[in-house]
């Protein structure tokens, strides 16, 4: 698959979630490089070089001497100018992995950072704060130079590009049951996040939110009363609120949770209009975005009365938000 933007990669993933049930997403950059090198340390999976018998990419050397058509021992020559059909080389890596070197870029999760220092230690996705900052890809492509294609190799660009040698390679998560146990689904109260998660997990944002509403009504037990006033926010037991707020940060890969829009309220110094300028909630309800196409923050929004849009002033609804993301137990 070619010529697709690092939001088409994500809305797939959310389909292919959907339909089978299963957890699908991109891989992080360190699962990425992970997996092409299939435990090896040289710089392509089999070995010092490479050559476009077991790989495509541009061979040929540029008119002006900017890049050469070789690495290491290899020949030079053959530039195929468009992808192949996958395992075309018939030359999977240790894990069973095809084309990880060449062919077409692969999206990764991360927004791109320049160097290594700071990123997480644990594999996960390294995300900024700003949503705007390009992507990650890797492997190379056909219509680069074998230097792009080393397993070690980094690129980025902006996620809406759509360009013939940019495609995607999907993670499928590790589960026990119908999703994994590593979920944290533990509450004060006993409530039962167990549908919440599951629609989180296969991208029914929209039902999410109205499940996020729902969940808050029980645990405050104002389900009778049908809203929040300010003070109750107060009331929501910590453990449960960090429940709610890392389910919508894990299935949106960071995009969307408590914690996102505490970081945005606090750039913003807590102003209410900019707040919802940068979250996209000067429309009605009814013209909230429901996919990840939706600006960074824009939910979970429904803790209050649903399908209410009355997000304007620093009252009502602005005066629990600001109760919500001051709280000390919600943490960026």
């Amino acid at each position: 698959m070619e010529s697709v933007s690092w939001y088409d990669a994500v809305e797939f993933c959310v389909r292919l979630s959907t339909y089978t049930k299963r957890m699908y997403r991109l891989p992080s950059e360190a699962e990425w490089e992970y997996a092409c090198r299939a435990r090896t340390t040289t710089p392509f999976y089999f070995g010092e070089t490479i050559t476009t018998d077991v790989a495509n990419y541009d061979e040929t050397d540029d008119k002006d001497g900017r890049w050469s058509g070789s690495y290491g021992q290899g020949h030079k020559g053959e530039y195929r100018k468009e992808t192949t059909p996958v395992e075309h080389f018939e030359n999977a890596n240790a894990f069973g992995l095809c084309d990880m070197h060449g062919n077409v870029y692969e999206w990764c999760q991360d927004h791109w950072h320049s160097s290594y220092e700071g990123t997480p230690i644990d594999g996960s996705a390294w995300l900024s704060k700003d949503e705007d900052t390009d992507r990650v890809r890797r492997g190379g492509s056909w219509y680069y130079n074998p230097r792009h294609c080393r397993s070690a190799y980094r690129s980025s660009t902006n996620p809406r590009e759509t360009n013939y040698d940019i495609g995607f390679r999907v993670v499928c998560s590790a589960q026990t049951g119908k999703y994994p146990r590593s979920d944290n689904l533990r509450s004060e109260k006993n409530i039962d996040y167990t549908n919440l998660r599951d629609l989180l997990a296969t991208g029914k944002w929209k039902e999410a939110d109205k499940e996020t509403w729902k969940v808050m009504m029980q645990v405050t037990e104002q389900e009778k009363r049908g809203y929040l006033y300010a003070g109750d926010i107060s009331e929501i037991p910590a453990t449960d609120l960090r429940t709610i707020d890392q389910l919508w940060v894990k299935y949106s890969s960071g995009k969307f949770g408590f914690s996102v829009q505490k970081q945005i309220w606090y750039e913003v110094n807590q102003n209410w209009q900019e707040f919802t300028t940068r979250v996209g909630w000067k429309v009605p309800y009814a013209a909230f975005t429901f996919s990840l196409n939706a600006p960074i923050g824009h939910l979970p929004f429904q803790f209050g009365t649903p399908d209410q849009s009355w997000v304007w002033g620093p009252l009502g609804f602005g005066s629990r938000m600001d109760y919500l993301l001051s709280r000390q137990d919600i943490q960026i």
